[in-house]
């Protein structure tokens, strides 16, 4: 097993023969470039094998329906219906998901091989922005237990929401290199996430207002205590009387995010939402209280690690002060999954510089939130997961593949 882990040949005959665990030996080892490209196939694999649930899956089977209609397109129809106006009669405004959904329909009509580039693209961002946290990391057992996270707070089973993800990723690369380097090309480059997802228009405003208002940590931090306490007297009326004003399709985009999930057309949605939980519903509020409280706390111990974090930390200060102001709407947590990304990369940082031999306090405490996000994750993924991916390999989906997902296995 050394001798396979040494070679780049060894690690390739690993994953023709099982990609899922080639994937594990990748990850255990990910300081080498080698095991990057490892990585990268297997979300290809997974993408190939993704299972589209046909009852509970709305953006899976929205995603397959784009592509089957783009395929039926000529250039001149798509460009039409994708970069001008959409299929309603709106004006669109996302760039990288109808290129995607083009390009690929000109090679294939078939599903799998969409997702499988779907899934590609989704990974090469996903290992750019992991080799640019990488190089500033110094692994022990704390730096483990939030590194695995990042692999489950941005799980490759999301590739059924390939515009949001993809938008969180590349927004949180630009804002780490704008933070790094303080260079203003950054700053600019964090705009490409809105031509991911609309909704990051506001993420990008509010690092051109750090860029502005710099690390005034005293400010920032009264801000977040001040928003925190005032959160549930924000409602969605202001933001509905701020998107009239800007008008036109901006206010049709802004409405999607504002509108209570009683108002929407989806009965799988509203179904979801009754039906689920009270852990679920509770795990974004969780996260963000957790880590923002564990954030605060440790910065209290003022150590200077570098440049990076002390940035990041006051960057955290004023998003999580804005997620507290839009707390009351329903897609809020979106924002607090991008909180929680950026709150893990500076707890990775944090206890990089500490390097303790075991598990801190803070850690401890936060693995009750990890975990139950987590699993809650794993749970909803398992039913796009196909089973093929534990046993089958890329010589026999050649041949035969199931598309059967985990869930029919365990009975569920």
């Amino acid at each position: 097993m050394k001798k396979i882990k040494n070679n780049a040949l060894g690690y390739f005959l690993v994953y023709l023969l099982n990609p899922f665990l080639a994937f594990i030996i990748a990850f255990n080892e990910f300081k080498k470039n080698k095991n990057h490209i490892i990585i990268i196939l297997f979300y290809v694999f997974y993408g190939l094998l993704f299972v589209v649930n046909d009852q509970n899956d709305y953006d899976a089977n929205r995603l397959a329906n784009m592509f089957h209609n783009t395929y039926e397109m000529n250039f001149q129809t798509f460009l039409y219906r994708s970069f001008i106006y959409d299929a309603n009669g709106d004006s669109a405004t996302d760039l990288l998901l109808p290129s995607v959904l083009f390009i690929s329909s000109r090679f294939s009509n078939s599903e799998p091989f969409f997702f499988a580039v779907l899934s590609l693209v989704y990974a090469l961002v996903f290992v750019a922005l992991l080799k640019s946290i990488h190089k500033h990391l110094k692994f022990n057992v704390n730096t483990n237990v939030y590194f695995i996270f990042l692999f489950l707070l941005i799980p490759v089973f999301e590739i059924n929401r390939f515009r949001f993800f993809i938008a969180i990723i590349v927004y949180t690369i630009f804002v780490l290199r704008y933070l790094e380097y303080k260079n203003l090309k950054y700053l600019f480059y964090s705009g490409a996430s809105i031509l991911c997802h609309f909704s990051f228009i506001a993420p990008v405003c509010i690092l051109f207002l750090y860029h502005f208002i710099g690390n005034r940590n005293k400010l920032l931090l009264a801000l977040f205590l001040i928003s925190t306490f005032i959160s549930n007297f924000v409602s969605n009326d202001i933001v509905n009387e701020f998107s009239q004003m800007l008008g036109g399709n901006v206010e049709a985009k802004l409405d999607l995010y504002t509108k209570d999930f009683s108002e929407f057309e989806l009965d799988e949605i509203v179904n979801f939402v009754q039906e689920t939980r009270w852990i679920i519903k509770i795990q974004y509020d969780l996260l963000f209280y957790t880590f923002m409280s564990a954030i605060v706390f440790l910065n209290l111990k003022r150590l200077k690690i570098n440049e990076l974090s002390s940035n990041l930390y006051s960057f955290i200060l004023l998003f999580a002060t804005y997620v507290n102001f839009i707390r009351n709407l329903p897609e809020s947590f979106r924002f607090i999954i991008i909180i929680t990304l950026f709150g893990t990369i500076y707890l990775l940082l944090f206890f990089s510089y500490m390097n303790e031999k075991k598990l801190s306090i803070t850690t401890w405490l936060l693995l009750v939130p990890i975990v139950i996000y987590s699993l809650i994750k794993i749970r909803s993924g398992m039913e796009t997961f196909s089973i093929d991916l534990l046993v089958s390999n890329p010589i026999i989906y050649g041949f035969y593949h199931s598309n059967i997902p985990i869930t029919k296995l365990l009975g569920k």
